[in-house]
């Protein structure tokens, strides 16, 4: 699965400015209005004023509103390389784990499913000495396959698959080892029989290109024991240490078998540690294989995004991916209002396919938004003048049950929403109404947040006591003067 970037292809990362909501403090004025200053606001109410009672919003303003559209795009595709899987991502995705000894390893031919084609393949024979996760007979077969190339028929798979075979290293097969196992691979048909399994891929085209040795770069699902010394048939000792990379020599070279040098190891106490918290966290989150993936992809993509941090940072850069969107409109304007549409989702169905994941909200403002297929965010309420902020992204549908977008890919996309106010605006106030006493609906300082709380005409600053609901108005109470 490809996952995390979006961007198209050459895009540059747009500057954020930083800037947000300008906070608005009360200034003293001494508790009291003059009757200058209450004589020169009426007489600006009364040749300015269009009042809007809008759920929750009063809008002094006047009355020429209009809407602006938001930006749209395209769309683009990631690299593949993100560093080599740790054995926590290893066990993820494993369906069983197994303690093993090599008996065998088998050049065959896999026809792929659907087609009449084959692939290389190599059959691994093992003796099981302990099942760490799952179950199943005293023998199985790991399946290693190539993709890379097809054939249209069985001996020139099994051909290739020798010459596969030929390029092995064998200097571990002598030893004992954990094997990460899938339970099938959907191209291959034979991996779904009993005690049959997929091990991972492996490539002739390069010179000896694998996804599953511990000398692979990619993943490391075969860990063979760090020193000769067997642990017992039934149960392998705590203590047993078990190679999470190849050792090298001084010289570079791979040491000979038995040899751990500075290579890390795992004890199986250690590793039956690590698969019993993955195992939990599974059974927290339902049990279900659904979520079983997920945590799966959670790690697989954490370490890709931090695989991007460290290239960027390699190469001087500061930051993570980041671009900014921006958008516009006129305040006051009713609930669902169409604030953003995501730049990336045009030309989706309007319905949403069985694949479509959401699009979570996150930031200083995301509260005040909320958003719907295909990646549109649209406001909750209406909105006062000022700019508002959020990070707006899209989650797979296979990430939601676990929430598996790292942070740092949450944080990609920040979309600036400058709210503006019709012209001749003298004053907005956004609040939440509440009962304030018998019958009465509005908001004062402590029964119902007022923000901002106050206002100023001709350089004179007037600050809102309180708004009070009525049948067709609203009460305004201003200082100590209604």
């Amino acid at each position: 699965m490809v996952i995390g970037n979006r961007r198209p292809l050459g895009e540059e990362p747009k500057e954020s400015n930083g800037s947000g909501r300008r906070d608005l403090q009360r200034q003293p004025n001494g508790g009291k209005m003059s009757h200058r200053k209450l004589n020169r606001l009426v007489s600006h109410i009364a040749v300015r004023l269009c009042l809007l009672a809008l759920a929750g919003l009063i809008v002094f303003a006047g009355c020429n509103a209009q809407t602006e559209q938001p930006p749209i795009g395209g769309l683009g595709s990631p690299p593949e390389y993100y560093g080599v899987a740790p054995v926590e991502e290893s066990i993820a995705k494993a369906d069983v784990i197994a303690r093993v000894e090599l008996l065998s390893v088998t050049a065959v031919a896999e026809q792929m499913t659907g087609d009449t084609d084959y692939v290389a393949a190599l059959d691994y024979r093992f003796r099981v000495l302990e099942y760490l996760r799952g179950s199943g007979g005293s023998e199985l077969v790991a399946v290693a396959n190539d993709s890379g190339e097809t054939f249209s028929g069985s001996r020139s798979a099994v051909t290739r698959a020798q010459a596969l075979k030929d390029r092995r290293d064998t200097q571990w097969d002598s030893m004992e080892a954990i094997l990460f196992l899938e339970d099938a691979h959907p191209a291959l048909p034979s991996t779904s029989r009993t005690d049959r399994y997929r091990l991972g891929a492996v490539s002739f085209h390069q010179p000896w290109a694998d996804y599953y040795t511990i000398a692979s770069p990619w993943g490391k699902e075969w860990l063979p024991a760090a020193s000769s010394g067997a642990g017992r048939t039934s149960g392998g000792s705590d203590a047993q240490r078990f190679l999470l990379d190849a050792p090298a020599a001084s010289d570079g070279a791979v040491r000979a078998a038995g040899q751990s040098g500075d290579a890390p190891t795992i004890t199986l106490a250690a590793l039956n540690t690590k698969i019993a918290s993955n195992a939990a966290a599974i059974v927290a989150g339902g049990g279900s294989e659904e979520y079983k993936d997920c945590l799966h992809l959670k790690l697989a993509w954490a370490r890709e995004a931090q695989y991007r941090m460290d290239s960027i940072a390699q190469l001087g850069g500061q930051g993570y991916y980041y671009s900014r969107s921006d958008a516009s409109l006129t305040s006051g304007l009713a609930a669902g209002t169409t604030a953003f549409t995501d730049p990336y989702t045009v030309g989706a169905p309007e319905t949403p396919p069985a694949w479509a994941g959401d699009y979570p909200i996150i930031g200083r403002d995301a509260a005040l938004f909320r958003t719907k297929w295909p990646g549109v965010a649209d406001t909750v309420r209406p909105l006062p003048a000022g700019e508002y902020k959020f990070y707006f992204d899209h989650r797979p549908k296979e990430a939601i049950i676990c929430d598996a977008v790292p942070e740092l890919e949450k944080q990609r996309q920040e979309v600036f929403v400058t709210v503006t106010a019709p012209t001749g605006t003298l004053h907005e106030s956004f609040f939440d109404p509440v009962t304030l006493s018998g019958s009465r609906v509005g908001a004062t300082g402590s029964s119902g947040v007022i923000d901002p709380e106050e206002f100023t005409v001709d350089g004179d600053d007037y600050d809102i006591e309180s708004l009070v609901w009525g049948a067709n108005s609203v009460v305004l109470e201003l200082d100590d003067y209604v």
